[in-house]
């Protein structure tokens, strides 16, 4: 990653949600559809159910009592998404811990026994008197992108039978099989996203048609999410969890641009992921510094202060979490991989006299001085992490030097110092930024990306040892990033 970065003020950036990642369809319901009621007034013009909408259902609930391993409030998160898929983000979640909402009828909150989340839950039942009833639950409005897929899961048990329990996602209501104990649905809603745009309405409703015994309907820990890519572990510089190394670029206004990498040394279409990213004096991707298989960034504010931004696997980011202080006075910052093996990524940074000082990565995601590894670096120009240039599995650096513009590859020694440069080519003074994103074309080997003084951008294949192919022209137009990562 390259070790420096355009100056500007101080900000908090902020990440924008883009919408979850496509997926193929899974197999469809095989619930009772029912549109003849809806507890939000489906008759409403304003409200048609969408053309064809028809859920279609992950895994259908359990109709016995739940094995042990099935029985917790939560699933585990592989079994509440397509194969190959884990959860993203939770859209919006309700487990009536602060009540019903107050336009429902004839649900109540209880408590006292075993919720499938927090301690109350939602319930209602209709006395075998009751055949006209209709209890409605407003259970969930959750604010969701208009366009990707979307899921949505939630706890019940009951003893109504026929279409007198029933789950509603926008216009489209399902009937519900009996369930003795808490037993988890999960659905794919997806269709209904277009019923009302940029929002997802998870209802309830109960009846008693027909029914001859009371008849008991209970609802908990209801939520609609998004599901992501299973991202691939050491795939440093993949921001969507394909598989492939991606470009990032900081525009000069601090729009942050996501560049999805396709696997042969090029880039799909930039779209904007982020505001406000140009007020850092540096931003880089150390690797998976939070040990959950995504890559993260580091940006350094003009005060000197670190702040981690934790990957999603979707292209954005987790809140800002301050990771140490004091780091303006260093020139430089670069991001070379593992340099210590210790299975964490560390950072060299190089202070004001020129020595290089590497710090690794801790479990709690701060950073810990390992040792300086370097004097002499004020005469290099670019110093860019590549990740293992000689198969030994640790971390290595280039740098290009500002008397002779050639590019050096420094290795990292097993006493985690650094072996002498040794020049694998020249011309290289003739670019403004250079870059490291990772592994651009599949081959396991770190390539570089360099911009041209009139903006254009070349790939260049990495070799073994630090040297590089032939630039190829990826870009145009680049003049306007002030950082490319």
């Amino acid at each position: 990653m390259a070790a420096t970065a355009a100056t500007a003020a101080q900000a908090t950036p902020t990440t924008a949600a883009p919408s979850p990642p496509q997926h193929k369809s899974v197999r469809t319901t095989g619930f009772l559809a029912d549109q003849s009621r809806h507890p939000r007034g489906a008759a409403s013009t304003s409200r048609a159910p969408a053309s064809g909408a028809t859920p279609r259902l992950l895994a259908a609930p359990q109709t016995t009592a739940p094995q042990a391993a099935a029985a917790q409030p939560l699933p585990e998160m592989q079994t509440v998404c397509p194969s190959g898929q884990m959860f993203g983000r939770t859209y919006g979640s309700q487990s009536f811990e602060a009540g019903v909402d107050p336009l429902s009828n004839g649900w109540d909150v209880a408590s006292g026994g075993t919720a499938a989340d927090g301690v109350k839950w939602a319930t209602s039942t209709v006395t075998a008197s009751e055949t006209t009833a209709d209890h409605y639950l407003y259970g969930l409005d959750a604010p969701i992108p208009t366009s990707g897929r979307v899921y949505a899961y939630f706890a019940y048990r009951t003893n109504a039978t026929g279409d007198n329990a029933v789950v509603w996602f926008g216009n489209t209501g399902f009937s519900l099989q009996p369930a003795a104990s808490w037993s988890y649905a999960i659905f794919d809603v997806t269709s209904e996203v277009a019923s009302y745009p940029g929002h997802m309405f998870v209802d309830f409703d109960q009846t008693g048609l027909g029914i001859t015994t009371d008849q008991t309907y209970e609802v908990d820990d209801v939520a609609v999410y998004s599901c992501v890519p299973i991202p691939n572990a050491g795939v440093r510089g993949d921001w969507t969890g394909e598989g492939t190394v991606d470009l990032l670029g900081i525009h000069s206004n601090g729009n942050l641009y996501l560049y999805p990498g396709l696997g042969n040394g090029r880039t799909g279409s930039g779209q904007i992921i982020g505001t406000g990213w140009n007020t850092f004096t540096w931003t880089g991707s150390p690797g998976d510094v939070t040990g959950d298989r995504r890559t993260d960034l580091v940006s350094r504010t003009a005060d000197g202060t670190l702040r981690l931004y934790a990957g999603l696997g979707d292209g954005a980011f987790a809140g800002a979490r301050q990771i140490g202080t004091g780091w303006q006075g260093f020139t430089a910052l670069a991001t070379p991989g593992d340099m210590d093996l210790d299975g964490r990524p560390d950072l060299l940074a190089r202070d004001g006299g020129g020595a290089l000082q590497l710090y690794r990565f801790t479990a709690t995601g701060g950073l810990q001085k390992v040792r300086q590894v370097g004097t002499g670096w004020s005469g290099m120009s670019w110093i860019i992490g590549m990740g293992d240039l000689n198969g030994d599995r640790r971390g290595d650096v280039v740098a290009v030097s500002r008397r002779d513009g050639c590019l050096y590859a420094y290795t990292t020694t097993a006493a985690v110092g650094l072996t002498s440069g040794r020049k694998v080519g020249c011309a290289w003074g003739g670019m403004n930024w250079l870059t490291s994103p990772g592994d651009l074309t599949g081959d396991k080997l770190s390539d570089l990306v360099a911009r041209a003084a009139n903006g254009d951008l070349y790939m260049y294949p990495g070799r073994p040892g630090g040297g590089t192919g032939s630039g190829i022209k990826v870009g145009t137009g680049w003049s306007s990033m002030a950082s490319i990562l």
